[in-house]
């Protein structure tokens, strides 16, 4: 409706003016995997019920040659995950000068 979109606006009129959008505010690990699990839910399902640590991604946040990916996982060799999460290993979305 008309009233929610100019409630919308305003809330980011002012998130804005407060200066919220200038930074990330979460560290760059948990945006990396809540960007992955939310751009990719089918794979996030598919790596969680499997152990598998999650694709590398693309700049653009597109999983970095699928079908090598999908490959080393029909052959065994997909990187599973550590004592505790690993992160989006290989990921280059986001980071900066690394």
């Amino acid at each position: 409706s008309v009233a929610a979109g100019i409630i919308l606006s305003e809330i980011q009129r002012q998130r804005q003016a407060a200066g919220l959008y200038d930074t990330c505010r979460i560290d760059q690990w948990t945006y990396d995997r809540l960007f992955f699990e939310w751009a990719h839910p089918v794979i996030t399902a598919f790596c969680q019920e499997r152990g598998l640590r999650y694709p590398p991604l693309d700049g653009q946040g597109e999983i970095k040659q699928p079908a090598r990916w999908y490959a080393s996982v029909r052959e065994g060799s997909a990187p599973f995950l550590g004592r505790e999460w690993q992160g989006v290993a290989g990921s280059d979305r986001g980071r900066r000068g690394q």
